[in-house]
């Protein structure tokens, strides 16, 4: 059935999904309509409607609350055009194909499309801040494109940096093609920037580049081989974890210490070669579960 919302001001925020008024009957709703006079979607609001497919929300509206459509079904939306401000895991789970950022978005929460299976994102001149991992397991994901205009932000070849292309933000884990090269203005991969990425099979790492992030190739399905340069002096935890289709890795990075997890679950792992010049200490599982 529709749920619908009425009345002014500021829907609350529930950081415990059962305390919400429509908990018990939330696998009967299967749209809800978010009437005008509402101006904010709180924390958690709709989260596990499970059978929710579609939402419309009026203009008034102006922040949708952290995973406020989380676990849902939701494939289709109408509305949100004053939205300034997404939350964090707001479309968690959902079954959207496409989503297009409303004019008026300044702000992206962190990790919007978890485990989604949003194929294009589209991000408007508006937007100021986009937050960690727009692309994170969103295993679906081809395309991010960005506004021409937008002064923060850049998509190249469907990948997003900001926009003086000093940090490569996120490369679409869907996205075609088996290899590619890290542009020479990148410095920074930001955390999880490539991870679960599905047809990769390699890629190079410039000279530019100083810091990758927690995870920056977590979980990728196809690469074989990396190569981690000398210039590379800042190394986050769990690195290459669950590569599991990696089989030699050359580390020759200018850090003092091994990370935690670096390429634990990599079970095809048989070759790596380590410049051991800079290194002190080796954090704990750095290859646990690397049985080859």
């Amino acid at each position: 059935g529709v749920l619908t919302i009425s009345g002014t001001g500021a829907m609350p925020d529930y950081t415990k999904i059962a305390n919400i008024p429509w908990y018990k009957d939330r696998d009967r709703i299967s749209e809800v309509r978010v009437n005008s006079g509402i101006t904010s979607i709180g924390e958690a609001n709709f989260n596990s409607c499970y059978n929710m497919t579609k939402v419309t929300v009026a203009s008034t509206v102006t922040s949708i609350g952290d995973g406020a459509f989380a676990d849902t079904k939701l494939q289709s939306y109408t509305g949100m055009e004053r939205v300034k401000t997404f939350g964090d895991y707001v479309f968690q789970g959902t079954d959207l194909d496409d989503f297009e950022f409303p004019g008026a978005t300044t702000e992206i929460g962190n990790y919007i499309f978890y485990n989604s299976s949003v194929k294009r994102i589209v991000i408007p001149k508006s937007v100021t801040t986009i937050k960690d991992g727009i692309g994170y397991k969103a295993e679906n994901l081809e395309k991010i494109e960005v506004s021409s205009n937008n002064k923060n932000y850049v998509a190249e070849n469907y990948v997003l940096y900001n926009k003086n292309k000093t940090i490569l933000e996120s490369y679409p884990a869907a996205k075609t093609g088996t290899e590619f090269t890290i542009p020479s203005t990148v410095k920074t991969v930001t955390a999880y920037g490539f991870s679960y990425g599905k047809n990769l099979k390699k890629i190079t790492i410039t000279s530019g580049v100083t810091t990758l992030g927690d995870g920056a190739f977590y979980g990728m399905k196809a690469l074989d081989e990396i190569a981690i340069p000398k210039n590379v002096t800042s190394i986050g935890s769990f690195l290459l974890q669950n590569c599991t289709a990696l089989k030699t890795l050359k580390f020759y990075a200018k850090v003092k210490t091994v990370p935690y997890l670096l390429c634990s679950g990599c079970s095809n792992l048989t070759k790596v070669v380590m410049d051991n010049s800079a290194i002190e200490t080796l954090e704990p599982r750095v290859f646990m579960d690397c049985v080859k």
